[in-house]
C-alpha cells in the first residue's frame, strides 16, 4: 500500500536517515492521480549507474504491525 511507503519513508527521517526513497510505480501513479488536478506528472527514476552506501529492501506484506 502506499501508505505503508509513506510511512517507512517517514520512519527513516526519524531514525535519524538523511531521505527515504520508494519506486514510483503504477500504484504510486493511481495514488497520487486520484488526489491531484494536474493531468500528468514527470517521474523521476533513479541514475543507472549510481552507487550507495547503503541499499536494503524490505518486503512490507512480511511485516507484522508494531505499536510504540
Amino acid at each position: 500500500m502506499v501508505e505503508d511507503r509513506m510511512t517507512l519513508t517517514i520512519m527513516v527521517i526519524e531514525a535519524v536517515g538523511k531521505n527515504g526513497l520508494c519506486d514510483v510505480d503504477e500504484q504510486t501513479l493511481a495514488y497520487v492521480n486520484n488526489r491531484s488536478n494536474l493531468p500528468n506528472w514527470e517521474v523521476v527514476k533513479e541514475d543507472g549507474n549510481a552507487t550507495y552506501v547503503f541499499e536494503h529492501e524490505w518486503d512490507l506484506s512480511t511485516m507484522q504491525p508494531m505499536l510504540a
